[in-house]
């Protein structure tokens, strides 16, 4: 991606300040000078957040950032505490081109078709690449897809000094999971494992396991609450619903009937609804029986079943004891101290039985007795199924029976209260009774549709685990397609070596070996002889010095592969700081050679490369560079007039801290 910075012009309140450019740029100097303020104003003008110094607090107005993007000449215009950026571009020396573009937030398409919303996709757009997609949220796996973000990407090409020894690259495994997830996207676009059709295999895959989810938790719901009130299936509704209706029958036979029978043959209704009475009365106490017998039947099973698991417990606690117990070498008897006699090579210490025999007998022995226990467990768990079942029955049973009892309790108190003649009372209580199977009728009729619901809901989420599975293979293919071709992750690996090596980092050598998973992207490195022993990565580098050159090497290895890859990241490379917490003095070798690497890249492999260096002391090239800029920068003291600095800070008539 062809990013190169030709000018700043920064408005402060007294000056305008300009830096022209050069390919090779070197800012070195004293503290406060404001040369670390250079690369966060131009990260400024690329979307980044800007950490005011007090000196920018008092005195900063506005930034312009001229640059080639691309084939485009570009001018970036962001005022202080401004959210959005002025653009100008054109091609040739014209920027026939404007727009006020936000640093960050997305409001809509700016440019008709060409999905720029904000400035990441503006300098994307420009180089004429289009971002591969990613989930806008780690955390959610069902996040919509967005494209990947130039803020992610330049976290490879801005080493930001307050960073440069804390973080590497947000890729290190106690990082902020967020931004790490951002970050492995930026490698893997890098190194080519990135596929937008594993991206949305992956987000297919989860809408499908979510909405499954859903329907199981909604169909379980449902028959939980079907269950409780007796309704397990559609064929016991039915069967219910057929002796209803047999019974209404029988009522209107019987209403036809008593119309026709003397008053003297009929009994009165209240002498019936007495006797059934009575014989709800009897079924109520015969099922509250029932209740107890079962309740205490399912807590004897259900303490059953714990001693049985408890017995499983400790027989892998004896099995464990005993794995432990075997490597010990006993000299005293365990149980007495006294001195065990001499035995027989093989032979047990203690016992004197052959071990071999011990061991296989003690493991055989407890491996049967755990299948017993647990098919004990399975079968007093299968009882206690059914006792919840029938308990969940008679509680129905007697709800029901205790309801029809008060129904009845009432038409007897209603009948004896309004006594009619035995016709009519009978007449009554048959239209009472045939009214009530009739409400129960329709409630069953909903109670099936809900039923039917539970099915159709089960059936549709053995569809839908069907369509995931087959997603779930084509992910998986896809995702060894994508990951198939691993030589760029291995001349990543060996890129980031050869820097480590050039730059002579203490300790690194060049048998060493470097590798990357493909899990987590994390370098480490490996001492040939000692893979799993001695490993060497960002996080346990004790010296922070150390911490900032490895990073450096490692954005120096990754610039590398973009050249060979077809430059997909920005060709800028900014180092703010690469001696940080490094004496040039104590440390000569490391200060020399991390610089010789530089330069040597610079002029060979990363010619096209833009570097912006920032430091505290210069380091001058072996080679000849034509096109290096070099400013040193000290800041003003307290009693400086404006003029007398000859090499002064960024905002020259600055005397403050």
């Amino acid at each position: 991606m062809n990013f190169r910075i030709d000018k700043l012009r920064i408005d402060f309140k007294k000056s305008t300040e300009e830096i022209i450019f050069n390919r090779l740029n070197f800012f070195y100097g004293s503290m406060g000078a404001g040369k670390s303020t250079i690369a966060r104003l131009i990260d400024y003008c690329l979307g980044g957040n800007l950490e005011e110094t007090p000196a920018l607090q008092s005195e900063f107005v506005s930034i312009t950032l001229e640059a080639i993007v691309g084939d485009y000449i570009v001018s970036l215009t962001r005022d202080k505490n401004n959210n959005n950026i002025k653009v100008l571009w054109g091609q040739g020396l014209r920027k026939s081109n404007s727009l006020n573009i936000p640093a960050r937030d997305k409001n809509g398409e700016l440019i008709p078709d060409t999905g720029v919303e904000a400035i990441s996709d503006f300098i994307f757009y420009l180089n004429g690449i289009q971002p591969p997609k990613v989930r806008k949220s780690k955390v959610r796996e069902d996040s919509e897809l967005i494209p990947l973000s130039l803020r992610d990407v330049f976290w490879y090409c801005y080493l930001d000094q307050d960073e440069i020894d804390s973080s590497f690259f947000n890729l290190e495994l106690d990082a902020d999971p967020f931004r790490r997830q951002k970050s492995k996207d930026v490698i893997r676009y890098l190194i080519g494992f990135h596929q937008d059709k594993v991206a949305s295999l992956e987000m297919q895959v989860e809408n499908l396991r979510q909405r499954k989810e859903s329907i199981l938790q909604g169909a379980e719901a449902l028959y939980g609450a079907l269950k409780k009130i007796g309704m397990n299936s559609e064929r016991d509704i039915e069967a219910e619903e057929e002796e209803y209706k047999k019974e209404l029958n029988e009522i209107a036979t019987t209403k036809d009937s008593v119309r026709n029978i003397p008053d003297t043959k009929l009994r009165h209704s209240t002498e019936e609804y007495r006797e059934n009475a009575r014989v709800l009365n009897n079924q109520i106490v015969q099922s509250e029986e029932a209740l107890s017998e079962i309740n205490k039947m399912i807590e004897n099973h259900e303490q059953l079943k714990n001693e049985l698991i408890m017995l499983a417990i400790k027989a892998d606690r004896v099995m464990a004891a005993r794995v432990v117990l075997s490597a010990a070498d006993f000299i005293n008897c365990p149980r007495c101290a006294s001195e065990l006699p001499r035995r027989e090579e093989g032979n047990c210490k203690v016992c004197g039985q052959k071990e071999s025999d011990i061991a296989e007998s003690d493991r055989e022995d407890i491996k049967i007795q755990k299948a017993d226990l647990k098919m004990r467990v399975n079968e007093i768990e299968e009882i206690l199924e059914k006792h919840v079942e029938k308990r969940v029955m008679l509680e129905k049973e007697i709800a029901d029976s205790r309801q029809k009892k008060e129904e009845l309790d009432y038409r007897l108190s209603k009948a004896l209260k309004h006594y009619d003649s035995i016709v009519m009372s009978n007449l009554i209580s048959l239209e009472a009774r045939s009214a009530k199977i009739e409400e129960y009728l329709r409630s069953l009729l909903k109670n099936k549709a809900l039923i039917k619901q539970y099915e159709e809901m089960y059936e549709n989420s053995g569809k839908i685990a069907e369509k995931e599975k087959t997603l779930r293979r084509e992910l998986l293919e896809e995702r060894k397609r994508a990951e198939r071709d691993t030589s760029n992750l291995k001349n990543l690996e060996d890129l980031f070596l050869d820097c480590l090596i050039r730059a002579k980092l203490p300790g690194i050598k060049e048998e060493d070996m470097v590798t990357i998973p493909t899990n987590n992207l994390y370098p480490s490195v490996h001492s040939k002889g000692m893979e799993n022993i001695a490993v060497t990565n960002f996080s346990n580098y004790g010296s922070g010095g150390k911490k900032t050159l490895f990073k450096a090497c490692f954005a120096l290895a990754i610039h590398r592969l973009s050249v060979k890859t077809g430059n997909i990241i920005p060709n800028l490379l900014i180092i703010d700081t690469p001696m940080k917490n490094i004496s040039e003095r104590e440390n000569r070798v490391q200060f020399e050679g991390f610089y010789n690497l530089l330069y040597d890249l610079a002029s060979s492999e990363l010619q096209n490369t833009q570097f912006i260096i920032i430091d505290k002391e210069f380091f001058p090239p072996k080679q000849e560079f034509q096109d290096i800029f070099v400013r040193h920068m000290k800041p003003n003291e307290k009693h400086t007039k404006p003029g007398e600095n000859r090499t002064p800070p960024l905002i020259p008539y600055y005397n403050g801290h």
